[in-house]
């Protein structure tokens, strides 16, 4: 028999804090554990069991008797994370691992982003099966210990995920982070004057979740972020706070129409890519505007992971020269500009410097500033920011 104390210790191994403070984790299944006994009987901490389990398992356990336990199956139910259990369970020490790269001699496999726990899973037992001891896992795969992050949006009174309950008097949208054993750890809304919805999320290197939405109301509170956009782009910690919001689209007086289809991705340094697409005669990603014509139009952007637009597609009504430049650079403007602000920022989003201007050309002196890649912000007269170029200083 278990105590109260023993229970509730072996369910704190489902979250992800307590394995890596304790450095064990549970196994459950007969297949599983016997394959462990066989291959990892040196760490093999404690073996759970039922006695009908036990008697049908005496000849493959015989060396482990002093840590066997038997136990009922309610108790069993009590600390298996499984929808249906299979009568044992086992305490294994953490497996030792390296951060650094030393391939094997022989063969080793590289997993680049890697998303899906389910397929990490099957990489990990076929690589076995084929004999490969050594697997790399690049920056943006799967939450090793597959802690689950779902999105969305609800039409009910309130929705509740464990011990947490939204409103919709609050919001309609939803975030919310799920351990392995299924208990939920956080829930998060946002206020809206309408519909909000999740779209997407995707889950960075650091640890921090984006999520992608849209709303039907001209302004999006998220935390202590008010956007007046019908797109957005949030970060969230681990632990559910909110580090950023950036709007995307059209709405809430910046440009009519609709945008629509905004969905994320991250790359293995923390970069953060976002397509759609829009209706409007110009749609905002972040601070930019990208203008069109008519009708439907494609957008793809890149983000920094210190969230400063990089690269966008933008009119080409402003020509930089040369760039790269080493001593100086020359920005020449199709239509004669009146009060237009040229701002100059590092890859950090730290501005440098700012020039306000008039004329066709504006000469930029490359004094003071180190080789590298720079950004240069320009604004009009009523402050709309109407492009973004990259140069590059060598």
């Amino acid at each position: 028999m278990l105590s109260k104390n023993e229970i509730k210790w072996i369910k704190s191994l489902h979250d992800k804090q307590q394995r890596y403070n304790d450095q064990m984790f549970v196994a459950e299944g007969s297949r599983l554990v016997l394959d462990l006994i066989r291959s990892k009987p040196n760490d093999l901490v404690s073996l759970l069991a039922t006695k009908s389990w036990i008697l049908k398992n005496q000849s493959k356990i015989a060396p482990f008797l002093d840590i066997i336990k038997e136990i009922t199956e309610s108790q069993f139910q009590q600390i298996s994370k499984l929808s249906s259990t299979e009568e044992v369970l086992a305490i294994m020490k953490f497996p030792s691992w390296s951060a650094s790269y030393s391939p094997n001699p022989e063969i080793s496999l590289f997993l680049d982003k890697i998303r899906d726990p389910g397929n990490m899973g099957t990489i990990i037992r076929t690589a076995d099966w084929f004999g490969i001891s050594s697997i790399y896992l690049s920056p943006g795969c799967v939450d090793p210990l597959n802690n689950t992050y779902i999105t969305g949006y609800f039409h009910s009174p309130t929705i509740a995920f464990g011990t947490h309950t939204l409103a919709t008097n609050i919001s309609n949208f939803f975030i919310t982070k799920l351990q392995n054993n299924l208990t939920t750890s956080w829930a998060k809304g946002a206020s809206v004057s309408s519909f909000l919805r999740g779209n997407d999320i995707t889950y960075q290197p650091n640890g921090n979740i984006h999520v992608a939405g849209v709303a039907h109301s001209p302004t999006i509170t998220l935390g202590n972020n008010t956007l007046s956009t019908n797109r957005f782009i949030s970060c969230y910690d681990p632990s559910g706070a909110e580090v950023w919001a950036v709007g995307l689209g059209a709405g809430g007086g910046q440009g009519s129409g609709t945008s629509r289809g905004l969905v994320t991705a991250v790359d293995s340094v923390g970069n953060i890519y976002a397509c759609g697409t829009f209706t409007s005669s110009f749609f905002t990603l972040g601070p930019l505007n990208v203008q069109q014509q008519a009708g439907l139009s494609f957008f793809i952007a890149k983000f920094s992971s210190v969230v400063n637009l990089s690269e966008a597609s933008l009119n080409t009504s402003i020509l930089l020269s040369p760039n790269p430049f080493s001593e100086e650079l020359t920005v020449d403007f199709q239509e004669v500009q009146t009060k237009t602000e040229i701002s100059f920022y590092d890859v950090y989003g730290r501005q440098l410097f700012s020039n306000e201007f008039s004329g066709n050309r504006f000469k930029l002196s490359r004094e003071g500033l180190s080789d590298g890649v720079y950004f240069i912000l320009i604004k009009n007269q009523n402050g709309r920011l109407i492009q973004t170029k990259k140069v590059i200083v060598e």
